[in-house]
């Protein structure tokens, strides 16, 4: 449905209409298990690296801001999720052409 075009309530009604017909109520979830797969351990690497590093790298008992450390905390979390994420993306993408 991301793909399809819709300028208007009629148009999209349409669409939803066009896409139950041929293929019922499942085709509204056709590759959302793809992309559990991938959310899910992306998700899991996000919270654990992002927690990890905020351990490591912060000092908890220092009342000093670290901006830049947070900020590292946060760029090695995306990496790490977007490293799972973004094979899994593509070959959800890939089911639709």
């Amino acid at each position: 449905m991301q793909i399809l075009k819709a300028d208007s309530i009629a148009e999209i009604k349409a669409i939803v209409k066009n896409l139950y017909q041929k293929g019922g109520i499942l085709s509204f979830w056709k590759g959302a298990s793809v992309m559990a797969s991938g959310c899910i351990p992306a998700h899991a690497a996000y919270f654990s690296i992002f927690e990890a590093s905020k351990t490591k790298l912060i000092d908890k008992s220092s009342l000093t801001i670290h901006p830049y450390l947070n900020g590292l905390t946060g760029v090695m979390a995306t990496m790490a999720h977007d490293m799972i994420i973004t094979p899994f993306d593509g070959n959800f993408m890939l089911n639709f052409i």
